[in-house]
């Protein structure tokens, strides 16, 4: 993801998203959707900046599993201890 600053911004914009979306009650069904709709951003900002290097099976694999377990589910569960829908 880059920068601590990166992960802030993504996990303010899922407080709009976790708010506004009801249907995401389920919060580890939230987090792993969120992982992989910042997965797919950040990569094509990244592509688009030209600095995203070549994608294979195993490095698109490793980044979805590693953006879902180790931040968007954190965030996710945070949230739905914290905000009120």
């Amino acid at each position: 993801m880059g920068s601590p600053i990166t992960a802030l911004f993504w996990a303010y914009l899922y407080t709009f998203v976790w708010t506004r979306a009801n249907s995401l009650r389920n919060w580890v069904l939230g987090g792993i959707v969120w992982g992989i709709v910042v997965t797919i951003c950040m990569d094509a900002f990244e592509a688009f900046r030209g600095v995203l290097g070549p994608l294979t099976p195993t490095s698109v694999i490793l980044s979805l599993i590693t953006n879902v377990v180790f931040y968007a589910l954190l965030v996710a569960w945070y949230l739905s201890r914290s905000v009120r829908t």
